[in-house]
């Protein structure tokens, strides 16, 4: 029988490829810690909110509001910034603004309003502030009975008793016998009151004809007389706006292309169209929530990669100027629950005769 003699090779690099190891995979642990560091650091930094500056060339509006500044706020989300918005009151002191603008997504989960009305008293009344509802906000109109047969949601009421304007219909600031700034809700820009007058009369006909004693029934009418009421309203107050005053839309998702090109098209009796329209302000996209520096928004909700202007600043699409809030708050509609290299700020907003 033959014989095999067992063979020993030693290896003289392990000790070598066992360092090699250990440094390989403590190099893995620093880099991953240092990444956690930086998205932390990032979510805290940016709670501290950022007041940005921005000019706003409008070389048609009149002389008069040359320099009139507006403070623009969105999508607070029930973000508290501090007890009662202590660093946006921070963020805010000392600033001067005429005008405060907030469009939209007021509200928190299950509907908390607490940290808008934290933002109100934040602002103060030392300039008039309206605002609009956004899409994760309850409804604004309450169409089912309540206790106290309101119309008008507890968050709208609530920042009305603190002095704020909820913007469903024109609203004027007189700057001078020649000149106002108006500021209205974009959906009215291209309403065509004829028909939404005569839809709320139908509706109450029909209603006056069944039972009004009807809880739902009676809820039902209130809408109707506040929806007619404010349609007589918008039809007085268009008859107001001059062409020399500034008109400001508010609305609370971007206008796209798209839209603005059809609105361009339209004419609701030759009254208050898109074409009249200076500025529009608004929202909905939190910067991206989450940015790359040195890229900005990877993502907005339906799509990927987008231009930088259409998630935040100012843009200008087939000569209309619109200027899209960063936003303080966290939106659900997004994959990941916070700003990551993205504080929250607000803007304030200088409308200039000048284009230099």
């Amino acid at each position: 029988m033959a014989r095999y003699k067992e063979k020993f090779v030693i290896d003289d690099n392990t000790p070598q490829k066992h360092r090699l190891r250990t440094f390989l995979l403590l190099l893995l642990c620093l880099a991953l810690i240092a990444v956690l560091y930086v998205l932390v650091s990032s979510v805290v930094m940016g709670q501290n909110v950022q007041v940005l500056s921005q000019r706003v060339p409008l070389p048609s509006m009149h002389k008069t509001a040359d320099g009139f500044t507006v403070l623009h706020i969105s999508d607070i989300h029930g973000n508290e910034l501090g007890e009662n918005m202590q660093k946006l009151r921070t963020a805010l002191s000392g600033k001067s603004y005429r005008l405060v603008c907030i469009t939209g997504d007021l509200t928190g989960k299950n509907g908390d309003y607490s940290a808008f009305m934290d933002v109100l008293d934040a602002v103060g009344t030392k300039a008039p502030v309206v605002f609009i509802p956004g899409d994760e906000d309850p409804v604004p109109i309450v169409q089912s009975a309540n206790a106290t047969d309101a119309v008008l949601a507890d968050y709208i009421t609530a920042a009305q008793a603190k002095g704020a304007v909820y913007l469903d219909r024109p609203y004027e600031i007189i700057l001078s016998e020649s000149a106002s700034v108006w500021l209205m809700p974009q959906d009215i820009v291209s309403l065509d009151l004829g028909s939404f007058r005569n839809s709320y009369v139908t509706w109450q006909n029909e209603l006056n004809a069944g039972d009004i004693y009807q809880r739902d029934a009676a809820q039902s009418l209130r809408v109707c007389e506040y929806q007619l009421t404010r349609a007589d309203d918008i039809e007085a107050l268009n008859k107001k706006i001059r062409e020399t005053d500034v008109k400001i839309a508010l609305t609370h998702s971007p206008l796209q292309p798209d839209t603005i090109r059809t609105l361009l098209n339209w004419d609701s009796n030759g009254s208050n169209y898109l074409k009249s329209i200076d500025l529009i302000l608004a929202g909905h996209y939190n910067g991206g929530q989450v940015r790359v520096p040195g890229l900005g928004a990877i993502y907005i909700p339906g799509k990927w990669w987008p231009a930088q202007d259409e998630v935040q600043g100012l843009n200008r699409i087939n000569g209309i100027t619109q200027y899209i809030s960063p936003g303080l708050g966290v939106s659900r509609a997004y994959f990941f629950p916070a700003r990551i290299f993205n504080a929250p700020a607000v803007t304030i907003l200088t409308l200039k005769q000048s284009m230099e």
